[in-house]
């Protein structure tokens, strides 16, 4: 028997869950049950955080610690990837101010030696 599946809120489906009969010759039935879930977000739905709160104590509590400290170690990491960012823009201005510079100099003395 096959149940279809549902969704959660949270952005998490149950993709599958199904119920399989085997029988061997022994007439000995086994029900086997496959329950797959996928959550997108740090943070599980509510009906999940139940269960958890149900078998460790402060699941919950420790589900939001995780997700603050994940929120700012991504926060600190895209502030470090954008200051690099604005690093190498500056010293591509450098550079490119140095060259012409550096070209208009060269130029100049080139131009000054062929007239002499």
């Amino acid at each position: 028997m096959s149940k279809k599946p549902q969704k959660h809120s949270s952005k998490s489906r149950l993709n599958n869950q199904r119920n399989i009969q085997f029988k061997n010759d022994n007439k000995l039935s086994v029900e086997l049950t496959r329950k797959e879930i996928r959550i997108s977000s740090p943070i599980p739905p509510v009906e999940i955080m139940k269960e958890y709160e149900g078998l460790v104590p402060n699941a919950t509590e420790r589900f939001l610690r995780l997700a603050e400290t994940q929120s700012e170690h991504r926060q600190k990491l895209e502030l470090n990837n954008e200051k690099g960012q604005r690093r190498r823009a500056m010293l591509g201005l450098i550079a490119a101010w140095s060259i012409t510079v550096l070209v208009i100099i060269v130029g100049g003395y080139l131009n000054g030696t062929r007239r002499s």
